[in-house]
């Protein structure tokens, strides 16, 4: 692909951090993407060295790779990641236990999430229909979706109740986890 005839330059000038010899400290943007590469460094969604390792080998950005939007995952998978969770061990705890009841389940689709926002933007604005409802985590799901970033996310059913887990695309570890069960009452 040869070279577009217009291009913007980032720079990274840091007085933190001594650049390596090796290390790129710029990189050229198409004016397609401009705009993007703002934003997001603006509000720190992405940082300049996901931009550059996004750089072609004549250090143009020419955009994100595309995500799919839908990835099918193991429930074996998804238990070998669980344990290396930060999340409060309580929560972690039930829904490693409820994840192993769901093995007869084999697999499950996750669907990729670009900006975690819309997630907490979601649960904020819905949740008082929560309220017949046991809900654990939703706080620490709101708190930790409120900060941005991309993440797979999946349901799973539980006897009439769920889980929904917001997973590193990557390692598949979960960082944010939602339990919802009806009130004994209500059954």
């Amino acid at each position: 692909m040869g070279p577009p005839s217009a291009l913007a330059r980032f720079s990274c000038h840091s007085f933190l951090h001594e650049a390596e010899d090796d290390e790129p400290t710029s990189f050229w943007v198409i004016p397609e993407q401009l705009a993007s590469v703002e934003n997001n460094l603006s509000i720190a969604n992405l940082g300049f060295i996901d931009y550059v390792e996004n750089a072609d080998a004549d250090g143009v950005f020419r955009g994100l790779p595309s995500q799919p939007s839908e990835r099918t995952l193991t429930i074996e998978e998804l238990l070998a990641a669980a344990p290396a969770s930060q999340l409060p061990e309580p929560i972690l705890t039930s829904f490693i236990g409820d994840l192993e009841g769901a093995r007869g389940q084999e697999t499950t689709t996750a669907t990729y999430v670009v900006d975690l926002r819309t997630s907490a933007d979601y649960l904020e604005a819905n949740s008082e229909g929560y309220g017949l409802s046991n809900v654990v985590g939703l706080e620490e799901t709101i708190a930790r979706t409120r900060q941005g970033g991309s993440a797979l996310l999946f349901s799973f059913p539980v006897r009439g109740d769920y889980w929904s887990a917001w997973i590193d695309p990557d390692s598949l570890v979960p960082f944010a986890l939602l339990g919802v069960s009806r009130r004994a009452t209500d059954r």
